[in-house]
């Protein structure tokens, strides 16, 4: 495995990566939903992911969705960001310094006072639910999600299964048709989001990651990708339904977390990009807090 670059030079991640980023990523336990191995890696393309190390901090460089903007993901390794972005600015000029994103409201506080400006991403921040709810759907609250799950059921004859490798090669043909679908050709998220998704089930077995699906009236109808991201909290990387199938998104959603995150307090449905109608969907589902990501300029 190639040595990671010592900063300020960068290198592309690669699959020999994992053990070393996922020792980071444990220690710093996460709660920004890009850190996680299997998310930095099966985005790398579209991302065009690199890594840099300075002594025994570890920086993830990428492209932000959807203006191409280079960032540098919070510092890996570093008990002190004050002073490792002191650092980086003292050890380079200051307009090649990418902007911090994804820290916290407290990190932020803290940067601000030394000459940064900071702002809240309000579009890429993390919705976070209690696994207990998207399980139970307690009160009037969920009777909508509840009704569309009674629909789907009165309907279809459907079927929960863990995703295995055999399983894994039904859900590529479910992506296949459902980007025929919805024209992924047309749309420059859609077609990164779909590389993704390849390249999360053609390593399925080697990525810390599990999966459920739904068959429907005896055809695979549903996947969804989740991961664990800290001690108490999943990640739901990527989730997918046939969208003529009234209620099989609720039903999905339900299920997996029944039958997969029955271990978790937490689970980290990612953020809504600013996009109306996702932001409805998930406010829909009464998220219990928000992982604020707030952004960090040179100034």
């Amino acid at each position: 495995m190639p040595e990671i670059s010592a900063f300020p030079n960068f290198r592309p991640i690669n699959l020999e990566d994992m053990k070393t980023l996922s020792e980071y990523l444990k220690a710093s336990q996460p709660q920004i939903s890009e850190y996680t191995f299997t998310n930095l890696y099966v985005w790398r393309k579209s991302d065009e992911t690199v890594l840099s190390k300075r002594e025994n901090v570890l920086f993830v460089k990428a492209l932000k969705y959807p203006d191409s903007r280079e960032i540098l993901l919070p510092p890996l390794g570093s008990s002190d960001i004050t002073q490792t972005f002191a650092e980086l600015v003292r050890d380079m000029k200051a307009e090649k310094l990418p902007p911090l994103y994804g820290i916290s409201k407290d990190q932020a506080e803290t940067v601000a006072k030394t000459g940064f400006s900071v702002k809240l991403d309000r579009d890429n921040s993390d919705y976070v639910y209690l696994v207990k709810d998207l399980s139970d759907l307690p009160g009037t609250k969920y009777h909508s999600k509840r009704q569309a799950i009674r629909r789907c059921l009165a309907e279809h004859k459907c079927e929960y299964v863990p995703i295995t490798p055999d399983i894994a090669e039904l859900c590529l043909q479910l992506q296949e048709e459902w980007c025929n679908l919805m024209d992924c050709n047309e749309s420059e998220g859609l077609k990164a989001e779909d590389q993704a998704i390849k390249e999360t089930f053609l390593h399925y077995e080697r990525l810390s990651i599990f999966g459920g699906a739904i068959s429907v009236d005896g055809r695979l109808q549903a996947f969804t990708i989740g991961e664990k991201l800290n001690n108490d909290t999943a990640v739901i990387h990527f989730e997918k339904a046939n969208p003529k199938i009234r209620g099989l998104y609720q039903l999905v959603n339900n299920w997996f977390c029944k039958n997969a995150l029955a271990e978790y307090t937490y689970v980290n449905r990612e953020q809504d990009l600013g996009e109306a109608g996702l932001r409805r969907a998930k406010e829909g589902y009464h998220p219990h807090h928000m992982v604020e990501k707030y952004v960090a300029e040179r100034t």
